[in-house]
């Protein structure tokens, strides 16, 4: 079986969590893993449909993936055809954050993992307004082009209708949970009444709040030969029984990462262009951030 609907992201735009209530559904199956990066994921790619196919079971109504690469253009530029060629019809959730406040987001994640050496200031605009793509992350990060959410969203609309995707933003998912999720229950046209057990869960809100015990030793570790398959395929319970020997929690002050007004007016300058575009396909109440 194929999956029927993909989560395409945002990266860091609250996407473990509503894979994790989706997953919570009777009638959907997701796997536990999440970030399958199938059509994107060149080596993951490789293993081929059947490979893919064989992580959904029969029995379900619904089976979905998320991986956020798959709005990560222009350094996957292949996902929306190659999604095409194997699922013609699936359906998409996108899940869109403040951009600036995204941004930052991702910023932060790179610092703590050692990814990430410049100052935000020159960090988040190194790759502007540049469109090749990175052979690392730590040789240039893209945060603009993640953030631009109607340039993503275009390069599906070239190849599926738009009516097969359902727009939100981690604001409203956040704040006004219920509502959210009769939205996305609704456009997967189930129950919109349902409420998952784990709905007033925080998944993930604390993975901003704790950074790598030792980065240049983990640096190093992800460049020995096989390390990242060997990731790939490793139990999720796995993972979180070592997390703490990996990772720290920080303190409040360690974990700020202010921006600017002056550079966050500069960032919103640059991403107006797209905002506005946005804003002609999402619903008539959405505000743009105060953006445009």
């Amino acid at each position: 079986m194929l999956p029927n609907f993909l989560l395409i992201g945002t990266a860091k735009g609250g996407t473990n969590a509503l894979h994790n209530y989706l997953r919570a559904h009777p009638d959907i199956f997701m796997p536990e893993t999440k970030e399958l990066k199938f059509f994107s994921n060149e080596e993951v790619w490789s293993k081929g449909i059947d490979w893919y196919e064989g992580l959904f079971p029969e029995g379900y109504a619904l089976r979905g993936e998320g991986s956020v690469q798959y709005t990560m253009y222009p350094n996957f530029p292949n996902v929306p055809q190659r999604i095409q060629d194997h699922i013609p019809e699936a359906r998409f959730i996108y899940l869109m954050r403040d951009p600036v406040d995204r941004m930052r987001s991702q910023f932060r994640h790179l610092v703590a993992i050692g990814w990430e050496h410049e100052p935000i200031e020159k960090a988040l605009v190194r790759d502007w307004p540049s469109l090749e793509p990175f052979r690392r992350p730590e040789e240039k990060a893209l945060y603009i082009h993640y953030s631009m959410y109607a340039m993503q969203l275009e390069k599906y609309f070239e190849i599926f209708d738009r009516d097969r995707f359902l727009l939100l933003t981690s604001e409203a998912l956040q704040y006004d949970r219920a509502a959210t999720m009769r939205k996305v229950l609704s456009f997967l046209s189930l129950d919109p009444e349902w409420t998952a057990p784990v709905i007033e869960r925080e998944f993930h809100k604390g993975a901003d709040r704790s950074t790598l015990r030792n980065p240049e030793l983990q640096a190093k570790i992800q460049k020995i030969p096989g390390y990242r398959a060997l990731t790939r395929v490793t139990p999720q319970r796995v993972k979180r029984f070592f997390a703490p020997v990996i990772v720290r929690k920080t303190d409040p002050g360690e974990q700020a990462i202010e921006i600017s007004d002056s550079f966050r007016t500069e960032l919103e300058d640059l991403l107006r262009p797209d905002v506005a575009k946005l804003r002609g396909f999402m619903d008539t109440d959405f505000d743009g951030w105060g953006i445009a």
